[in-house]
C-alpha cells in the first residue's frame, strides 16, 4: 500500500563538508513505515538524527524525487500546471520528436532529465 511507503532523504553525516559539498550529500530511499520508525533508533548518539532524515512525501522515490527536481516543484508552484501545458505543445509540435518537450521541461522549467521525461 503506497500510504505505508514514505521517500526519505538521508543526508550524508560527515562533518568535515564545506557548504558546497553539503549540498550533493545525500540520498533517497523509499522506506516503510515501521523502517521510519526506527531510523532514529538506529543513530548513535554522535549524530543529529532528527536533522538527518527528512521525509519528502508519501509513496516511493520516484524519478522526480531529488531535492532539485523538489525544489523545481517549490519553485515552480501553483504556475505548474500551465508551464507543464506548455511543455507538452511543445513536444506535440515535434511531430513524434518528444525532444522539443524534454527540452522545455529541463531549460524552461529546470527538471533533472529523468523528472523531465516522467513528464511527458
Amino acid at each position: 500500500d503506497d500510504d505505508d511507503l514514505f521517500c526519505v532523504v538521508e543526508f550524508s553525516t560527515t562533518t568535515d563538508l564545506d557548504a558546497e559539498q553539503c549540498a550533493a550529500s545525500y540520498t533517497t530511499q523509499t522506506y516503510t513505515r515501521s523502517q521510519l520508525a526506527t531510523l532514529n533508533d538506529d543513530d548513535d548518539d554522535t549524530t543529529a538524527a532528527s536533522g538527518r532524515y527528512m521525509v519528502t512525501h508519501v509513496g516511493a522515490c520516484g524519478a522526480c524525487s531529488s531535492l532539485h527536481d523538489l525544489a523545481v516543484y517549490m519553485t515552480v508552484g501553483s504556475d505548474l500546471q500551465r508551464q507543464a501545458t506548455l511543455c507538452g505543445a511543445e513536444a506535440l509540435r515535434g511531430q513524434g520528436d518528444d525532444q522539443p518537450g524534454r527540452d522545455c521541461f529541463r531549460t524552461t522549467l529546470g527538471f533533472s532529465p529523468g523528472c523531465a521525461e516522467i513528464w511527458l
